[in-house]
């Protein structure tokens, strides 16, 4: 018999960093909003980036917590995952979804404490099906194919260049995404 979330997924995809960095372009606008902070945690610290890389005129500043510039390793970037590391952790979902979750890396402090593991599996699983956990997985892993917009036509374009207030934050236990992977 099929577990039930199976029936669930929506497997619509995810909108792109630039219709991401769009909308809320479209939301500060409304507001008239003329300078902003972004917040932006995880996937989504790269699409503030990104978002004061191609409207610097409107980013006041940018806080970014658990952030990344990539999420698969280069050679010019060896804090990103390996392909092999990915395609591991996309098993594990599958296989364990329905188990207390893995929080090994994200908070190793919490390995033991089956409540918060239970907890957060629970969010997790009323958040997405299995096929959608995987799919965001997966593309905010890969997400390294974004490219920024330059104002050098001349530059690399794995070059991004913010120019505004910065802070970055990250929690001590969290070794899946440090403050050290935000800047390269």
């Amino acid at each position: 018999m099929r577990p039930p979330w199976r029936d669930s997924d929506r497997g619509t995809g995810f909108p792109t960093l630039e219709q991401r960095m769009q909308d809320v372009r479209a939301v500060l606008d409304a507001v008239g909003s003329q300078k902003t902070v972004l917040f932006g945690s995880s996937e989504d610290g790269v699409m503030c980036m990104l978002f004061a890389a191609s409207y610097p005129e409107h980013t006041a500043a940018l806080v970014l917590h658990g952030a990344y510039a990539r999420g698969l390793r280069s050679p010019n970037y060896p804090w990103g995952r390996t392909r092999e590391e990915l395609e591991e952790e996309l098993l594990a979902i599958e296989r364990e979804w329905d188990r207390p979750l893995d929080l090994s890396r994200a908070a190793p402090s919490l390995i033991d404490n089956m409540v918060e593991r239970e907890w957060f599996a629970g969010y997790l699983h009323n958040s997405a099906s299995p096929a959608d956990a995987i799919s965001l997985w997966r593309w905010s892993v890969e997400i390294d194919r974004v490219r920024y917009p330059s104002r050098d036509p001349s530059s690399d374009p794995d070059d991004v260049f913010v120019f505004c207030s910065m802070s970055i934050t990250d929690s001590i236990e969290d070794s899946a995404f440090s403050s050290s992977k935000a800047l390269t």
